[in-house]
Order: structure tokens, then sequence, then C-alpha cells
């Protein structure tokens, strides 16, 4: 049995965030209409969740068994609604990373021409054009009525463009025929099959993207500096003087962290830090997400500003004993962890590496 499959994985990461019992329609509905009434920061991660719900094991079964991806359609739809909410919210590599996605979602099968969406959804196109400059989705036939209705994506004066995006061919994955004799054996089989061919898939999906996503960067690189060359002196960017500039970074961390670029949020997390006169709330937030993405030592300098951890605030104290921890401060973490136990729950983490803090400072 020979079976051309090319699966869009969408990550898992922040999967725990979103209640895993309610049916990805339900979640999808739920973001669409959230993204009519304007709350985008509801809309993304709904409609995250709903593409994420529709590329479930029980339909990559489905696929693997007859060949239809029955919700291809609504992992479009999804992702469509969620390009453009990312763009509005200002994240534009989440948005450029949703277009990617469904583009690989079309070479499972051609969809996105004939999908019936409403004219809320038609500077889809427009934003396509923009963050991804030669893109191969055809139009679609509702858009051309919607168009009349809606307001599209206004694209910035037309810079110098770098060579269209390299579109790689499908991928095949050779797939041998089950046993034929029904029952417990040949379950076995085809469960252990679906699980090989999924490690193989979502390796040369990740590889493709990484791609891509390099030749979309590039691009995109190509017109900022064009732009940036037509401006006659530079100007700095905004010093962090609101508390909505503050509010704002740590959005854009989360952007960054939901399209699993670390690296970056890590960055907006360390500079928050770094900065004099961060209020002690923001800087909570900022040392929060370093000790939750591994930056122990980045963790550990931002703790140390608090000073005097306040009531209340024994959890972060706890995450400051942790983040002592594992850049080998036993004894500061152990005086830390006592002073946060009294007030904290004691979960099987905070167990675990009572044990650990313990053994270390013995030792």
């Amino acid at each position: 049995m020979r079976i051309a499959v090319v699966f869009l994985t969408l990550f898992s990461t922040t999967a725990g965030l979103f209640a895993q019992s309610v049916a990805p329609q339900t979640t999808l509905q739920t973001g669409i209409e959230a993204f009519r009434a304007g709350d985008y920061q509801v809309a993304a991660p709904s409609l995250y969740a709903a593409a994420n719900g529709f590329l479930s094991n029980e339909e990559m079964e489905k696929y693997v068994s007859s060949g239809q991806f029955e919700t291809l359609a609504s992992v479009e739809t999804a992702l469509i609604y969620l390009a453009i909410a990312q763009a509005r919210l200002g994240n534009e590599a989440a948005a450029r990373d949703a277009i990617a996605r469904l583009m690989i979602a079309e070479r499972i099968a051609p969809t996105y021409a004939g999908l019936k969406l409403d004219a809320d959804a038609a500077e889809f196109e427009a934003l396509t054009a923009r963050l991804v400059p030669g893109s191969t989705l055809p139009k679609n036939a509702s858009f051309l009525v919607a168009a009349t209705t809606a307001s599209p994506v206004a694209p910035p004066a037309a810079p110098p463009r770098a060579s269209p995006a390299p579109v790689p061919e499908p991928v095949t994955v050779q797939v041998e025929a089950p046993p034929s004799d029904a029952g417990t054996e040949r379950e076995r089989y085809i469960e252990q099959r679906l699980a090989e061919e999924r490690v193989k898939i979502e390796r040369m999906f990740e590889e493709r993207l990484a791609v891509e996503r390099t030749a979309m960067q590039r691009e995109a690189d190509v017109r900022v500096a064009a732009v940036q060359r037509t401006v006659l002196a530079p100007v700095a960017m905004p010093d962090l003087v609101t508390r909505r500039d503050y509010l704002a970074r740590l959005r854009e961390a989360e952007g960054f962290v939901a399209t699993r670029q670390f690296g970056r949020a890590i960055d907006h997390w360390s500079a928050l830090m770094r900065r004099p006169g961060t209020p002690r709330d923001i800087l909570a937030e900022a040392a929060t997400g370093l000790y939750r993405a591994g930056a122990y030592r980045q963790a550990v300098d931002a703790f140390a500003q608090f000073g005097t951890f306040g009531r209340g605030e024994e959890d972060l104290r706890y995450y400051y004993a942790v983040a002592l921890f594992e850049v080998g401060r036993f004894d500061e973490a152990g005086r830390e962890l006592s002073c946060a136990l009294p007030y904290i729950e004691v979960t099987n983490e905070v167990e675990r590496y009572q044990a650990k803090i313990g053994a270390a400072v013995r030792g």
C-alpha cells in the first residue's frame, strides 16, 4: 500500500493551557467569535488550539487508513483567522508561521481555493502577499465577494524584492501493507506503523518548515532594509515609559513562546530585567518567564533584584531557590527554599527539589 503523506504538525508546547475535552469545532467557533468581537488576545490561542485539535491522532489514523483528511478545511479555516489575529496583535512572525503551515496543509489536498469564508477574512490574501512574497496559494472564490466589504491590509511601499521562497516538493512516505488477518495482531501492526511514520513525517516537516522560514525571513529582511534606507535619519526605539509599553513587551515574549522562538522570548524578558526602573510586577513576570524557559542564570539575576520578598511572593522565592540550585549555588538555594516552604503548596515537584537541594547542601 502506497500512501503519500504530508502531515501538518502544530507544536504542543502550550497545549496544556487548553481544555483537551473541548471539541476542536467548538474551539474554532469560540476563536472566530472572539476574532469578530475584536478580542484577538482570546482569538489567537483558541484558533491555535482548534487547528491543533483537528490534527489529532484519531484523524491521522483515518488519513493513513483512507487517504482522506476530513478536517483539512477546518484546519485551514483556523489558520486563516489565526494569521489575521496574530497580524493585528503585531505578531508578524506568528502570522507568517500560520501562513506557512496553511501552504503545507495545501499539499495534503488542494482545499484553500474552495473554502467558504466570510468577508471578515478577506484581508488574508493581502496579508499573505505582504508577509510571504511569491506565495503559491490560489485565489479564494469567497474573497472575490468579501473584498467589497472588508478592508485589506495595506502593503508598504514596494521595495526591491528578493527571489520568491522555494517551494519544496511534497514528501512521499512508503508504508508497507499490513497483515491480511484481522484482530489484535493487525491493530498492533497499524499502531506501530503509525508511530514510526509519525516520527519520520514530523522530522521531515520540521526540516521543511525551517527552510521555508529561513527563506521568508530573508525576504522580510530585504524589505525592511529597503524601507530603512528611505528614512533620512534613524529613529530610535521609544523608551519604556508607560505601563502599556511594559505589557506590550510581555505580550511579545508570550508570542515568541507560542511560535517556539524561545531565544527571542528570553531576550525580551532579559531586557525588561536589565532596565532600571522596571515595575516590580513586570519584573516578576519576566523572572518567572526566564525560570520556566530554563534560563536559570538570567532568572537568578532577575529574582535577585527583588531584595526582600514580600508576603504573597513565596512562589517567586521558590522559583528563585530552584534557579539557584540549577546554577550550583546550593547553600543559597537551601536558605531560600526553607523560607518559602511554609507558605507554598508542597507538590510532587516541590518535594523532588526539596530532596535534591537538601542532598546538595548536606553533600
